[in-house]
C-alpha cells in the first residue's frame, strides 16, 4: 500500500483512499440506522369511516378508526384538511388518551360539527370534499405511529355524506349513534325504550292503587254527605241560624222580665204599689221588697 511521508517522517495515506474509507463508514451507519430504527408510520395507517353517514353539517359526527391503535401510542389528535381550511390542517380532535384502544377499532367525536369549524375559520359555505385524519401520536405528539384517514362530501353546504363502518367499532361511540347504521343497534335501542316506558307505566299504576288516595277520598267523603244533605234541605230564610236567635230572645225577655221584677217591686192588680211592707215569698231565698230588692239580715 504506498504511503507518504512529511517532512517530520509521519506516514499519510493517499488523499483518495482516505475518501473511500470515510464513504463506507458513512454507509454502514446509515444502514445500521436503518436496520435499527421504527418501522414507518405507513406500515399501521388506515382508513377512517363516520357515523352518521348522512345529516346536515350542524350533526355531531363520530370518526371510527378501521384498527387500532399500535401498542406504543397512547393519545389520538384529528386535524381537518380541504377547502378555507388552513394547508396544515385545523385540530377537530383535540390531544386526548381517553378514545384510544389497541385492540380494535375505535370511535372518535369530533368536538364540534362541520358548521361551527367553518365559521371559526370564516368560511361562508362549505362545499365539497374535505379530509379528516385520526393520527395516533404519544402524549406530547412527538412522534406519529399510525394515521387514519377519510372524507366527509358536503354536497349543498348543508348537507353532508360520509361512509359509515361496516362494522361496529369496540367502543367510542353511543348506542344512539350506532342505532343510525346498525338495525341491531335500532331494535335493541327501542326495546330498551319500551322497556323503560312499562316500567314507568308500572310505577305510575302502584301510585295510583296507594292508599293515601283512598284515604283522602275517605275523609272527603262525610263533607260530601253533609254537602247533599243541604242541597236537598228546604230552602228557608234564615234556616241555618234561626232556631238559636230564638233561644236567645227567649232568654234575654226573661232576663228583662226578671230585672222588671226585682227592680220595680212585684205587680198588684196590675199596678206596681210604691212604699208597702216587706213580702217574704213561700222560697225564703230569694226575698224581695214592694219598693225594691230587701236587704237580708
Amino acid at each position: 500500500m504506498p504511503r507518504l511521508a512529511d517532512r517530520r517522517g509521519v506516514v499519510r495515506r493517499r488523499p483518495a483512499r482516505t475518501a473511500a474509507a470515510l464513504a463506507l463508514t458513512v454507509t454502514g451507519l446509515a444502514l445500521a440506522g436503518l436496520g435499527t430504527g421504527a418501522a414507518p408510520a405507513s406500515a399501521a395507517d388506515g382508513g377512517l369511516t363516520f357515523v352518521p353517514g348522512k345529516a346536515t353539517i350542524g350533526t355531531p359526527i363520530y370518526a371510527v378508526t378501521s384498527a387500532g391503535c399500535p401498542k406504543e401510542a397512547t393519545n389520538v389528535v384529528g386535524y381537518i384538511f380541504g377547502q378555507g381550511f388552513p394547508k396544515a390542517g385545523k385540530i377537530v380532535v383535540p390531544n386526548q388518551d381517553a378514545p384510544v384502544r389497541h385492540d380494535g377499532s375505535f370511535g372518535v367525536a369530533l368536538q364540534d360539527n362541520l358548521r361551527n369549524f367553518a365559521k371559526e375559520e370564516g368560511i361562508k359555505r362549505l362545499s365539497g370534499p374535505y379530509r379528516v385524519e385520526v393520527r395516533c401520536s404519544d402524549q406530547f405528539l412527538t412522534k406519529t405511529s399510525a394515521t387514519f384517514s377519510g372524507t366527509v362530501t358536503v354536497t349543498d353546504g348543508e348537507n353532508f355524506t360520509a361512509p359509515v363502518p361496516k362494522k361496529p367499532p369496540v367502543a367510542g361511540v353511543p348506542d344512539l349513534m350506532l342505532a343510525q347504521v346498525f338495525p341491531a343497534y335500532a331494535a335493541a335501542v327501542k326495546a330498551q325504550g319500551d322497556a323503560r316506558n312499562a316500567e314507568l307505566a308500572a310505577e305510575q299504576g302502584r301510585a295510583t292503587a296507594s292508599p293515601a288516595p283512598k284515604a283522602l277520598e275517605t275523609l272527603a267523603a262525610p263533607q260530601k254527605s253533609v254537602q247533599e244533605a243541604a242541597a236537598r234541605r228546604p230552602a228557608t230564610v234564615g234556616s241555618a241560624f234561626t232556631v238559636p236567635v230564638l233561644v236567645l230572645l227567649v232568654v234575654a225577655a226573661l232576663s228583662g222580665a226578671v230585672w222588671l221584677w226585682t227592680r220595680g217591686g212585684q205587680p198588684d192588680a196590675g199596678t206596681r204599689t210604691r212604699g208597702a211592707a216587706a213580702v217574704t215569698w213561700p222560697d225564703d231565698d230569694r226575698p224581695r221588697t214592694g219598693a225594691g230588692r230587701a236587704d237580708r239580715r
